[in-house]
Parts: structure tokens; sequence; C-alpha cells
């Protein structure tokens, strides 16, 4: 089974010298005139990129089939129409996608993540600009830049990304009522390097495709190629579900980690696990944005730190049918990993059931583990100061107390505000982001809504007021 490839340090390089290529402004990178769908602009997009585009091979096409929809054959079509739609704007929230119709959010939300990073956090750190949500044109600039940056995941540091779009058959037909089946019919590719701006600029090319019907199902196309069939194969293990779920055609968690993290591992914990010689991958690394779910308050799963604790505010909220998003200005909510924090996520890869503590029999394993300096400690001296009542267990706190006497709390402020997106609107409403106020205090109400049950799985004690009393759904 594979995991993921490279080294953190060199995967951050490169994001970073491409992140101040993507963000140049697009000017002539597509028609002025052109409209999602439109027969102009589709032809711009084949055409654009007609002398280093290749047609998909049938073979291909038949396992992305087979990866993503099972047997496609018997795919129900109002399955597969729900996943006709490109990544267009709210006319009410310009930097909030809008979902049509419920399947894609499995796309939809993590791309929307990647995109409020660009837009909150441009240059990485720094305050966030105070006027960004009155802008009135649809960030493209932004949206080039996330789906670059997942797309470099996918494949992998300074690997090629195989970028796959509507064949020029098809394109010259237009996109308007073009379906997934007649896109497998006339779908071509093109190999872009990763390094420097030439992906950014033949995503520019393909926006009109993009913003198409058949633009999530392309997109999503091109990050399985980019990780590889093969690779993605060796993530799932196992669990050789199709990524995409019949008859409800919700995306499962493998498609959503290959988008987060780049590997489309079914696990959210953190690390791997031996479970009897069967090695299961989990996340090996801090994401750029993270994840929660409802299925973890149900106690279905475990969420490790790396997706809780992401490098920006950002998180994609998965429920049992459904994917959002929330998200903050306040980057102290999240914070670099420190030798304390990395000690109490290595102890939970111990404590399998989640009960607070292990038996002392595994502190040799657990130094071994943290490495230098830890490993070479003495355990005879150090098990009686972390189990002092002779039980045969060491809790968790102690454990961290004993080796970091002086860790303290990062500085998450006590009180924040948090915004939520939701693609799809409710009937009569709009698409835009819905804005709360928390605060880190007991809970008076033990998680009533479906969305305060998933955030506090991050934040145990927390409150949080809505405007207008608007409570968003996750579901």
């Amino acid at each position: 089974m594979a995991t993921a490839a490279g080294s953190h340090d060199d995967e951050q390089a490169e994001l970073e010298r491409a992140l101040a290529m993507s963000l140049q402004p697009l000017e002539d990178a597509r028609p002025a005139a052109a409209q999602p769908g439109d027969r102009h602009a589709a032809g711009s997009a084949a055409s654009s990129d007609s002398s280093t585009s290749t047609p998909v091979p049938e073979s291909v096409t038949k396992a992305l089939e087979t990866v993503v929809w099972g047997s496609f054959d018997d795919m129900p079509a109002e399955v597969l129409d729900r996943w006709l739609q490109g990544f267009t704007f709210s006319a009410d929230e310009p930097t909030a996608l809008v979902q049509r119709q419920g399947g894609p959010c499995g796309v939809l939300a993590p791309v929307q993540g990647f995109l409020l990073r660009f837009v909150l956090f441009p240059n990485g750190v720094g305050p966030v600009q105070a006027d960004w949500r009155q802008t009135q044109a649809p960030p493209l600039e932004a949206l080039v830049a996330a789906l670059a940056c997942v797309l470099r995941r996918a494949a992998g540091p300074n690997k090629p990304v195989t970028l796959v779009h509507p064949g020029a058959e098809l394109a010259a037909s237009g996109l308007n009522t073009a379906t997934i089946r007649e896109l497998h019919h006339s779908m071509a590719q093109q190999t872009v390097t990763s390094q420097g701006c030439e992906l950014e600029a033949a995503l520019r090319a393909l926006l009109p495709s993009l913003q198409s019907r058949l633009g999530v199902v392309c997109f999503l196309y091109s990050a399985l190629l980019s990780r590889k069939l093969s690779s993605i194969e060796n993530d799932l293990g196992l669990d050789q579900e199709p990524l995409v779920s019949c008859p409800f055609g919700h995306a499962n968690q493998s498609l959503i980690n290959l988008l987060l993290v780049g590997v489309a591992t079914p696990h959210v914990f953190d690390g791997n696990r031996d479970l009897g010689g069967m090695i299961m991958f989990g996340i090996e690394k801090q994401g750029c944005i993270g994840y929660l779910t409802l299925i973890e308050a149900l106690k279905y799963c475990e969420v490790g730190s790396f997706l809780k604790n992401p490098e920006f505010p950002i998180w994609v909220v998965g429920s049992e049918s459904h994917m959002t998003v929330l998200f903050s200005e306040e980057h102290r909510l999240v914070a670099a990993e420190t030798p304390a924090s990395r000690a109490r996520r290595i102890f939970t890869t111990h404590d399998r059931e989640g009960n607070g503590f292990v038996t002392t029999d595994k502190l040799p394993a657990l130094l071994r583990d943290l490495g230098p300096p830890f490993a070479s400690m003495n355990v005879a001296e150090l098990t009686p100061k972390m189990d002092g009542d002779g039980l045969g267990i060491i809790l968790l706190p102690k454990f961290i107390g004993v080796l970091f006497p002086d860790a303290t709390e990062t500085g998450i402020p006590r009180e924040f505000d948090l915004l939520h997106y939701n693609g799809i609107a409710k009937p009569g409403g709009k698409v835009v982001f819905v804005k709360g106020k928390a605060k880190c205090e007991i809970p008076r109400d033990f998680g009533s809504t479906p969305i305060l049950q998933a955030m506090r799985t991050k934040w145990t004690a927390l409150e949080l007021e809505w405007e207008g009393n608007a409570t968003p759904s996750i579901t």
C-alpha cells in the first residue's frame, strides 16, 4: 500500500513557489465574452491545448468508471445528472461556490476550503483583509490557485499533473447539454509540470470547461490520474468501494482525503495502525485545511490531530450525507505542532480504544516512537512517576506532565468568530456565509445541533451563537 510521497518541507516549498505565480491577474486567460457551457468557450478551451492534448485511452476511461462509479452502466441516470455541474460562484456571496444538487459536495467543499485559504490568507501569514467579502467579481485567481494546490498534492512534490477536459469533438458540439457518458466517449488529457506557473496557465485556459456542467467530473478525474490509478488502488487497501456511492451519489471518505491531503486513504486517524499484521494507513502529516465530522461525534470514527489542527483555520465538515465548510479569520485557532502536542498524538496511536490511558507495558514502545531523546530514557525510573498509584496504567495528562513539565497550552482565544459555508441554498434562500460568535466555555445544550456536535470534537467546551439565530445545516 502506498503512503504520501515526499517530505513535507519539499511539498511546502513547491507550494509557496507556485503561490506567487498562481495569484497573478488572469487578464486574457479566457475570452471576455465566454460563458460556462458556451459553444465558443468550450471550443476555446479545447483548441488552446490541442497541440499537447491526447485522447484518454478507452482502458483508462473504463478504469476511471470503475474506481469512481463502480458499475457505471448500472449507475442511475439521476445520480450521474447530479454530478453535472461546474465551479461557479454565488451571486450573493462572490467567494462561495454554488452546489446545484446533492452529490458533488465531496469535490466542491474541499475546493471551497482551498479557495478560502487563498482568499483569506493569500500570503500564507498575516492579517486577513477586512474587506475580503466586499469583492464584486468571482475570485477566479483564487479558484485557479485552489485547483492547482489540490492537484499538486495529489500528484506529489515535483511530479507532473494530468489535466482531463472534454475532447475537441464534444467541445465543438457545445457543453450545455453534455452528459458524463458523452464525456467518456470524447475525453482528452494533457500532462503539465507542477513546477513554475505552467499548471496555473493550463488551468486558466481550461476555465470555460471547468465552469461548464462537466467541470467537477473533469477535475475529479484529473486528481485521480495525477495521483495515478495504481496508487489509488494501493491507497484504498481492502476498502475497494467506488468513490461515489450508489444509489445516492455521495462521495466517500477516500475521495475527500484525496482532495484534502493527496492520498485516497479511507481513514482519518493520525499515522498508520497495525491491526494484527494488517497495516491501515491514515493521515501522515498536518493538512493545509482540516476536517471535522459528525460521524466522530456519533463514535463511528476518530479524526486525528493532523486534520483537526491544519495549517489554516479552515475545515471541511462532514455528515452522513453532505459536506460543508467551517472557517475563521482567526489564525490563532491553529498552530504548528509542538513537541508536547506531538507526544499527545503518538500517545493516542497506542490508545486504540480512546480511553485516555495506556497500560504501563506499552511505555517502551511509546518512548521509541517519540524518538530521541525519549527513546533512551530509563523505563524503570519513568514508570512510577507516570503510574504513581501502581495501577498498571498511564493517563495522558500524567504522561505529558512528566515528559513536558513546562508545556503550556497554545494561545487559543476565548472568543472568536466563525463562518459556515453550505453550497446548497435552502428553498427560497441564498448561498451565503453564515457568521457565528464562539465562546470557549462549558456547553449548556450538550451538542443539540449537528454542527455543534461536529465542532465539539475539536473544541470540547464551546458555545456558539449564529447571526439571526440561523443555525447552519450540515446534513
